[in-house]
């Protein structure tokens, strides 16, 4: 009995530690991910980037500390959309949602888009860049698409997406920050400007990230800015990044950890850089 009873112990604690050893892995595939690319980031400061372009780029857009009046109306923003979501904590999202899905979800919300230094940075990129127009696919709070309306006031700013509360419940704070550039279109269509600034928001979703990749590669315009959120999200996201990267038409690639910057300048040479951001 004493026996059976050490071997029920062992085959428990060797289910605890698998089940445990299995999640924590999983868990950490973002951590190790992190370490590496921490590791390899060696670009800090334009350090060993010989390109006129790449430098400028890192040292003063990248990189950039200059405070910039917008970045008080972001966060203007961000503390009207959190006064939004307490106050209509009920929003219908799907028409199938139960209560209690429909919470979770809007807790989820707070989480879709950038943090405060990534908005930043797409104000900085599309102030630097001057796209004719912009387009993020995904789900959004309207935090980035407001980044990146700031940064143009006359630049039209389209979301892709199926299913959005955003512009049902945020008119209000768009109408106070003076913003009327941007509009939503639906999944598949064709926004009136083409863009040449892209952002692709779907981390969590690899195989709709690849779909939007591929849809955008097949006619790119010469000098068009792709953004990849959540590249290191997942192994499957990571094979979407490492595949674009790969792509011919795409000739200068930015690991950001988070963010993967592809620029499709048909005239330089092909590079991959890791930067510490």
């Amino acid at each position: 009995m004493k026996n059976i009873a050490l071997q029920t112990t062992e085959l428990s604690l060797l289910f605890v530690y698998y089940f445990c050893n299995t999640k924590i892995r999983f868990m950490n595939y973002r951590l190790q991910s992190y370490w590496n690319h921490w590791k390899n980031s060696k670009h800090r400061g334009g350090h060993g980037i010989h390109s006129p372009f790449l430098f400028r780029l890192i040292t003063e857009v990248i990189e950039s500390k200059t405070s910039h009046l917008e970045y008080s109306l972001l966060k203007h923003f961000n503390l009207k959309t959190n006064l939004l979501l307490k106050a209509h904590s009920t929003i219908q999202l799907r028409e199938s949602n139960t209560e209690k899905a429909n919470k979770k979800e809007i807790k989820g919300l707070q989480k879709i888009d950038l943090p405060m230094r990534y908005r930043k940075l797409l104000f900085r990129l599309v102030s630097e860049f001057k796209p004719k127009a912009a387009i993020y696919f995904g789900s959004t709070m309207g935090h980035d698409l407001v980044a990146m309306a700031l940064a143009n006031m006359n630049m039209p700013v389209y979301q892709s997406e199926s299913h959005s509360p955003f512009f049902s419940w945020s008119e209000s704070t768009l109408k106070e920050l003076n913003i009327n550039s941007i509009s939503r279109i639906t999944d598949n269509s064709e926004p009136p400007i083409k863009p040449d600034f892209i952002l692709i928001n779907h981390p969590k979703e690899p195989e709709i990230a690849f779909k939007r990749v591929e849809e955008h590669l097949k006619d790119p315009g010469k000098n068009d800015v792709l953004i990849l959120v959540g590249i290191h999200e997942s192994k499957e996201m990571n094979q979407v990044w490492h595949t674009l990267t790969l792509n011919p038409k795409v000739r200068v690639t930015l690991t950001l950890f988070n963010l993967g910057i592809t620029f499709l300048r048909d005239k330089s040479q092909k590079e991959n850089f890791e930067l510490k951001f």
